[in-house]
């Protein structure tokens, strides 16, 4: 090998590192900013962003403002708190360019598992007893519980307002399928003891059925929907059609004397509002109410 061919072969080594290097700058000069809020639009500070499978993150400001540099092309973002929802968006960062990202809203996380409502950017616990096996008065055997619940949302005609008395419910950490909901009728019943024969079971002339249990009633249809993907720890679920006043329970099988999932129940229910009476005008006759604003007019004229 002469020293022309030397040089040669040592001019493209050169002009490849150069190249590699002005390459690997321009990949990583690109820039991602963007903003973070929670659901009910206040600025979240303190959220990881991440590109998936890259080298590259920043950190939410006191503002929920973020910006860091990027590889450029098509990405994955991934926004990360403690005690909210993970939010992963795709995104198509530019080479030497800066992509704002559209604002991104993380929901909050209740403190525990169970069945939630939401209202008012607070999660309240619905009840969850756990399911019992009863042989109820009129016959047979049915799973229920004697718990009432303590969740009541306000009724509304749903021909005055469609949406309005649709209670939104969100269940944390528990199964991603096979959620039910019943309404519930309250019956006389004696707690049953699960593996015995029937007969013996049968409570006798003079054995009372002096429990009064929630079994299920009517099945309705229920929508489930997960508010974060893919972890599916926060799941929407909602009745697929108006409710009407009662109490009712979202259950994992339980009230069918299934077990294996869940064993409780999760309980609410929808009360009509009751007009408030005026304590002043309480137990006043119609006529005396009549009399008094006929003396007050005479004492005007006076």
């Amino acid at each position: 090998m002469n020293a022309v061919t030397i040089n040669t072969h040592g001019k493209f080594l050169v002009v490849g590192i150069m190249l590699c290097i002005v390459l690997t700058g321009c990949v990583q000069s690109a820039y991602l900013r963007g903003k973070v809020e929670d659901i009910s639009g206040e600025e979240l500070p303190g959220v990881v962003v991440r590109v998936s499978g890259k080298d590259s993150e920043g950190l939410s400001n006191a503002n929920g403002r973020y910006a860091f540099r990027s590889v450029s092309g098509a990405l994955e973002v991934i926004f990360l708190k403690t005690g909210y929802t993970s939010v992963y968006k795709e995104v198509n960062v530019p080479s030497l360019g800066i992509l704002d990202v559209d604002t991104v809203q993380l929901w909050p996380l209740p403190a525990g598992e169970g069945v939630f409502a939401f209202q008012n950017n607070k999660y309240t616990q619905t009840d969850h007893p756990r399911v019992n096996r009863y042989r109820i008065e009129d016959g047979g055997v049915a799973y229920g519980t004697p718990v009432a619940p303590a969740l009541i949302f306000a009724y509304v005609n749903p021909e005055t307002d469609p949406e309005g008395n649709q209670p939104c419910l969100y269940s944390h950490k528990l199964p991603a399928y096979d959620a039910r909901l019943h309404k519930l009728r309250k019956v006389k019943a004696a707690l049953a003891q699960s593996g015995t024969d029937e007969k013996k079971e049968m409570p006798g002339k003079d054995s009372a059925y002096n429990e009064e249990v929630w079994i299920p009633d009517e099945s309705l249809p229920l929508l489930s929907h997960p508010v974060d993907e893919p972890e599916h720890l926060l799941l929407e679920l909602r009745p697929a059609r108006p409710l009407s006043p009662g109490v009712y329970a979202i259950h994992w099988g339980a009230l069918a004397g299934y077990e294996g999932i869940d064993h409780r129940a999760f309980l609410f229910s929808l009360q009509e509002e009751t007009p408030e009476k005026n304590p002043d005008s309480e137990g006043e006759p119609e006529d005396q109410g009549r009399d008094n604003a006929q003396e007050n007019k005479s004492k005007k004229k006076k």
